[in-house]
């Protein structure tokens, strides 16, 4: 597992060093017309709760949007005002105000994040202001573990939880890994049935499941439906007063073999 890790985040990272691009797959450049041609704040921010690939337990990104000579461009923004509100199942709240660390990234090293929690996010910079709230999914509960040696099929069940919009599956296996997607039906388990390609005999094998929240598979989904796959479009936008989106994933982990 020790030398596993490095190697899948080594995989993930290379050539994307924006968190954006980590945690949904897309470019933090808005690729709008001429007809969006509204200046705003682009934001990316992400809540987690769980065992995870990494320590952090929140990422956020800001840029501004700028219209010139009739194209967009974006700038980094490293002095925006971003506070946070947090609400736990129990009812206790408690402000965490974010931090600049340069090249548009912002994180507060004694945020704390649990399964459940409601958030809240208001992001300031000059004249600009953006709003939303996320809720982080419950701890995915894993059931109905099965591996067939003879066919290399690993299956699984996730219970269904109203909170989770999508899944993803990391199997991990001494050097080899394996990511798989599902975006649950309402009202049922979520079932994996996954060859790896990778042979499971004898093989110790662990399971990362991340669960996202509406917020982040509403933002992934909708922007894949273009030619442009990557692209920002202000109406798919799950914030208020600009661009981008703040969403959560929760994880669990289990050792499956």
């Amino acid at each position: 597992m020790k030398k596993i890790i490095p190697l899948i985040l080594t995989v993930i990272l290379s050539g994307c060093l924006k968190i954006g691009e980590y945690y949904a797959g897309m470019t933090m450049q808005p690729e709008l017309n001429e007809n969006d041609a509204v200046e705003g704040l682009n934001i990316f921010g992400v809540l987690k709760a769980g065992p995870s690939l990494d320590t952090a337990c929140c990422f956020f990104e800001v840029q501004q949007l700028l219209f010139i000579h009739g194209n967009y461009d974006s700038m980094c923004v490293d002095q925006a005002e971003i506070n946070l509100t947090r609400k736990t199942v129990l009812g206790e709240i408690s402000n965490f105000e974010l931090n600049s660390l340069g090249d548009c990234l912002y994180y507060n090293g004694n945020l704390k994040t649990d399964y459940g929690d409601k958030w809240n996010i208001v992001c300031n910079y000059d004249t600009f202001e953006v709003r939303s709230e996320c809720i982080i999914p419950g701890k995915p509960l894993i059931e109905q573990i099965k591996i067939d040696d003879s066919s290399n099929i690993i299956s699984f069940s996730v219970l269904y939880d109203s909170t989770a919009s999508m899944y993803n599956a990391y199997l991990i296996s001494a050097d080899s890994f394996y990511i798989e997607k599902r975006v649950p039906e309402k009202g049922v388990d979520t079932k994996f049935s996954i060859n790896p390609g990778w042979e499971t005999k004898d093989k110790s094998i662990s399971l990362f499941l991340f669960a996202y929240d509406k917020n982040l598979e509403q933002y992934q989904t909708t922007s894949n439906i273009f030619f442009k796959p990557n692209a920002y479009r202000p109406c798919y936008t799950t914030v208020e007063g600009g661009y981008g989106t703040f969403g959560a994933i929760s994880s669990s982990y289990q050792l499956l073999r």
